[in-house]
């Protein structure tokens, strides 16, 4: 009982450090690195500033992590050169115990010994990241019974790069450089089925394994010569000069033509450029050139743009680039004159399309710098592309440079535009024809693939029609999108309209009139008008109101109207009704009135269609005289909705006849009087009949009969 007591506290104390683990600073919370180990519990973090720190530190028995803040360039712990000095002790814990231990981001140098695991009961995870060993008899002295993974580091100068000697772990080195006396030396002899596994590096010196245990090489280089027989060959290893920068001088970084890049295991994650691994320590970062993969959809038009991203301190003045594959399948439009930085650079740039290839050349006084788009081809994408291609980039020259070039070409996924979904939810409502009219007038914008999905006529343009036949499918008129049929689609008609008389303060319908039409599914407009005057209430499509849909958009003096209906119109009548309301304060005579565009389906779009005179009239009668002959004036307003004026005059005295048809001649209201007084009169009607019943919207005829006197006039009653 006591001993599972011993357990559950040790490893409730552990659970309770990670859980608790923070970032210790030094020297702005401890002024040494051993203080902040010291002061550190399970799973804390001891973060060193830049600096040259002279210390043997010690971590025994706890699991934390000892990191630099900007790394190895500018941080050192260093051994004084001593002849017995460990910069870094590391000792596992109690039996059965597992510590891990990572120390990342330092040069340790001028000791006996770099790091030196001791002999302990407990087992130490031991991590080595992106470190520098330099100036050590043993970079790395492995005792105990400890597992190492170590990578991104750089062992040079000293007399053994990595030793593990009497027992250990199955241990791990990857992209590592080592350049010792002795690289590697793996003797765990009391560990005699441990082996190390090596892979992505770089060795000048020797390495050597014992017996029984292995060194097993993976797409590393190095010399065979110097390798014992322990030393295995698995995959990928090359037996060659590396050439890297300047050995001599210390700068292991690798040369453009170096045989090491891109040389790594392929199942490695890729360097940070995008590319396959590279051996050794420090990855050479290649120029990247690339396209993206895009979903495009067919008879739209789709710019590209080249990527170009660049390693540190990289310039260029001059590129020429060549790109096949799939082009081919496209209408090729042009560079884009106004994007990319060709552009923002000022360069000089052109292009020749061959029948296999596209080739690209440019050139500048000023330098690119920066990673960014390079340039963009703009396409056309045309109904025969197929589903799938790729745009390659078979080959770039930067200035006159041999580095590498990484080059990434772009896979296209083709897809046919989702007509008269609109609003891409994924189906077709009435809700997608009033975007399309928004759009029409200008209140929305749509974007590409959105313009796509609205042009269900096909004629490449948007229009009001579009929205019509968006219309006529939800209905079930048709049966299917996009609709194409001329035929079907042609309309005719003449527009008119006709001056007429407007009292100040009152509303007003103006009638348009087609003439000769015909198959009339959708308008689009603007009026112009004076906004001092007239105020802008409405447009309706008088024949059908209940079964269109609108779009208005009011700016000064003007209104741009798109109106779409689900039958088609055209007959000799009425066609659209305009409502406004008359500026009370209206002093002038007169004002004008114009339609000055109009697109009926999709024709081509008039200009100057109609201008009328609206001229200001007088409705007290008791001040008007009498007149000199039998007059009927135009009913005022009309069209009208609820009431209009029946004004008339009467040179003599007369007995009068007022009587309201309707278009079939049918009577509907009268009006008689005996012997009326000569002067002007007026009569208001309600819109309603004998009965009392309000009569449906349409064109009704007034006529008046005087003395000899007959005159006939036509309105029109709006409900």
């Amino acid at each position: 009982m006591s001993k599972k007591l011993i357990i559950l506290g040790i490893v409730l104390s552990v659970c309770a450090g990670f859980l608790f683990a923070e970032t210790i600073n030094v020297p702005s919370n401890y002024l040494t690195i051993q203080s902040a180990i010291d002061s550190s519990i399970a799973g804390d973090t001891v973060l060193v500033s830049d600096g040259h720190y002279y210390e043997t530190l010690s971590i025994v028995g706890k699991s934390i992590t000892i990191l630099s803040e900007n790394g190895p360039d500018d941080t050192f712990i260093d051994g004084y050169g001593g002849d017995t000095n460990i910069v870094i002790l590391v000792y596992g814990g109690i039996f059965g115990s597992e510590i891990n231990i990572t120390v990342s981001g330092f040069t340790i140098m001028n000791s006996t010994y770099g790091i030196f695991s001791g002999f302990a009961n407990g087992i130490s995870n031991c991590f080595i990241k992106n470190c520098i060993f330099k100036d050590n008899t043993r970079g790395i002295y492995a005792y105990g019974r400890d597992k190492w993974d170590i990578k991104n580091s750089l062992f040079f100068n000293n007399g053994i790069g990595y030793r593990n000697t009497y027992y250990a772990k199955d241990c791990i080195i990857s992209n590592c450089t080592f350049d010792n006396t002795i690289d590697i030396e793996f003797r765990p002899e009391y560990s005699p089925t441990v082996e190390l596994s090596v892979y992505n590096s770089i060795f000048i010196g020797q390495t050597k394994g014992y017996h029984p245990n292995s060194v097993k090489m993976h797409y590393c280089n190095y010399d065979s010569a110097k390798a014992d027989d322990k030393v295995i060959d698995i995959e990928g290893n090359i037996f060659v000069d590396p050439l890297f920068v300047n050995a001599a001088s210390y700068n292991f970084s690798l040369q453009p033509l170096s045989p090491c890049i891109d040389a790594g295991d392929p199942d490695f994650p890729n360097d940070p450029d995008g590319t396959c691994a590279d051996m050794g320590a420090y990855y050479f970062h290649q120029v990247n050139v690339s396209m993206p993969d895009m979903e495009i959809f067919r008879k739209d038009t789709i710019i590209i743009p080249i990527e170009m991203k660049l390693p540190e301190d990289y310039s260029y003045s001059s590129v020429r680039l060549e790109i096949n594959g799939g082009l081919n399948e496209f209408v090729f439009i042009g560079l884009s004159p106004d994007m990319g930085q060709v552009v923002e650079a000022g360069w000089t740039f052109y292009h020749n399309e061959t029948d296999t290839s596209l080739l690209i050349v440019g050139a500048g006084a000023n330098s690119i710098t920066t990673d960014g788009d390079l340039i963009y081809l703009e396409l056309y994408v045309p109904e025969t592309v197929p589903d799938t291609t790729t745009i390659v980039i078979s080959d770039i020259k930067i200035d006159e440079k041999i580095d590498p070039v990484l080059l990434l070409s772009g896979n296209l996924t083709v897809y046919n535009p989702a007509y008269g979904d609109v609003s891409r939810n994924g189906e077709i409502t009435p809700y997608d024809a009033s975007l399309i009219l928004k759009y029409c007038v200008d209140l929305i914008s749509l974007d590409s693939r959105q313009q796509l999905n609205a042009d269900v006529s096909l004629d490449s343009t948007i229009s009001a029609l579009d929205a019509s036949l968006v219309l006529q499918y939800n209905i079930g008129i048709i049966d299917s999108l996009p609709y194409s049929d001329p035929e079907q689609l042609n309309c005719s008609g003449v527009i008119t309209m006709e001056d007429a008389d407007i009292i100040p303060g009152d509303t007003v319908f103006i009638p348009v009139y087609i003439n000769n039409g015909g198959n009339i599914l959708s308008c689009e407009g603007k009026l112009s008008y004076d906004i001092s005057k007239l105020e802008f209430i409405d447009v309706k499509w008088t024949s059908d109101p209940d079964n269109v849909v609108y779009a208005l958009n009011q700016s000064d003096n003007s209104v741009s109207f798109s109106i779409a209906s689900s039958y088609p119109d055209g007959q000799e009548c009425e066609f659209l009704t305009l409502k406004f309301r008359v500026n009370p304060g209206f002093s002038e005579e007169s004002t004008i009135l114009s339609i000055d565009q109009l697109r009926l389906n999709e024709g081509e779009i008039q200009e100057n269609v109609a201008s009328i005179t609206l001229t200001k009239t007088i409705t007290n009668t008791s001040n008007l005289g009498v007149p000199m002959e039998f007059e009927l004036n135009q009913n005022y307003p009309n069209p009208f909705n609820p009431t209009t004026r029946l004004q008339y005059g009467l040179p003599e005295a007369s007995d009068v006849d007022l009587v309201i048809f309707n278009i079939t001649g049918r009577k509907i209201k009268e009006w008689s009087v005996s012997n009326q007084h000569a002067g002007w009169h007026e009569v208001i009607w309600d819109g309603t009949d004998m009965s009392g019943n309000i009569v449906s919207t349409g064109v009704y005829i007034y006529s008046l009969r005087a003395g000899g006197f007959v005159d006939t006039k036509k309105m029109v009653f709006m409900k």
